[in-house]
């Protein structure tokens, strides 16, 4: 292995050393720096941008929001009428208004977040739900949700949950964009 690669990523000789001998020993070692984690299972070595750690961002109705890792988000409440169809990109989330309860908040993942993806039966983890998609852990350490005071509405960019899904009943609507 190229122990030396470690160094530049900002591990100290001692812990670059450590991982050296547990991988002789096909224990399993952590070590974290500033921008990376950095693993070693069975004789193999990963390294891992650090997931982004910021403070939830509350969304504006009819506005754009940048996000704290650079992209937007913009927010735009219309009626059912004035959209041509309910098929979108992974960037985009149609979901029911009058289903919606308090502000929207955008934010981190968090450990046991729980959602009901729409199509599906019943409720998934959101990590069981992205490991099941073939995100690798890096993929899936920047994804976001977008909540409101019941929980998740959408996994940013993969899947609005079942409770805000537009129905024949719904009337308004609003349309979540990430860019």
């Amino acid at each position: 292995a190229h122990y030396d690669a470690l160094l530049r990523l900002g591990l100290t000789p001692a812990e670059t050393e450590a991982l050296r001998q547990d991988n002789l020993k096909t224990t399993r070692a952590r070590f974290e720096t500033a921008q990376y984690v950095v693993t070693s299972r069975n004789g193999r070595i990963e390294a891992t941008l650090r997931p982004p750690q910021f403070a939830p961002v509350v969304l504006q109705t009819n506005g754009a929001r940048t996000l704290p890792h650079g992209c937007q988000i913009d927010c735009h409440e219309t009626t059912r009428d004035e959209i041509d169809s309910l098929k979108t990109p992974p960037t985009e989330a149609i979901v029911d208004a009058d289903c919606l309860n308090g502000p929207l908040i955008y934010r981190a993942l968090q450990e046991g977040d729980r959602f009901r993806p729409f199509g599906m039966k019943g409720s998934r983890l959101v990590s069981d739900f992205l490991t099941d998609r073939h995100l690798t852990a890096t993929e899936r350490a920047w994804v976001g949700v977008v909540c409101d005071t019941e929980g998740i509405v959408w996994l940013a960019g993969h899947r609005i949950d079942h409770r805000v899904a537009v129905t024949a009943k719904t009337r308004r609507i609003v349309k979540l964009t990430l860019t």
